[in-house]
């Protein structure tokens, strides 16, 4: 039986463009061939990231995700996205394998703005709310602004 205590003090990840610090040292543990993540905090340029969970060596992973942020940080994971605003807030829990994660929890925007590359019409004034379960995502409510017109979309 293995069991290690590990400090991870400077830590930084990149995932698409975006970089994430470490606010805090994360602590991980192994144990019973399981990395324990008590606890660990990132902020990036346009968000702030908490997780916890396990990843069992054999067996599927329990992982929370929760933070907030803005829509700008959708410039970093998509190139058709060129400027994003208004805040997120998400709170999602992984189940599952890396190869076929399971999702639980919600995301949800306030008065947020969004254009994409092309030429198309901003979308402003975006307040929703998606739910996700498993592999889905379900579209609780999402009104919002494009050119002259006014969208509202909910229960997809």
């Amino acid at each position: 039986r293995v069991r290690a205590d590990f400090k991870l003090e400077n830590l930084t990840i990149t995932l698409a463009d975006e970089t994430l610090t470490v606010l805090r040292p994360v602590n991980l543990q192994w144990a019973e061939r399981t990395l324990l993540i008590p606890d660990a905090a990132f902020r990036g340029p346009d968000v702030q990231i908490l997780l916890s969970g396990r990843i069992p060596l054999d067996g599927g992973m329990k992982l929370k995700l929760s933070g907030n942020g803005t829509l700008g940080s959708l410039a970093h994971i998509s190139p058709r996205v060129t400027r994003g605003a208004g805040s997120t807030a998400f709170q999602i829990g992984i189940r599952g394998t890396f190869a076929d994660p399971q999702l639980s929890g919600q995301v949800t925007v306030a008065d947020g703005e969004v254009a994409l590359s092309g030429g198309s019409e901003a979308a402003t004034g975006i307040n929703a709310r998606v739910n996700l379960s498993g592999a889905t995502a379900n579209i609780e409510y999402a009104s919002m602004r494009i050119g002259n017109g006014d969208v509202r979309l909910g229960g997809l």
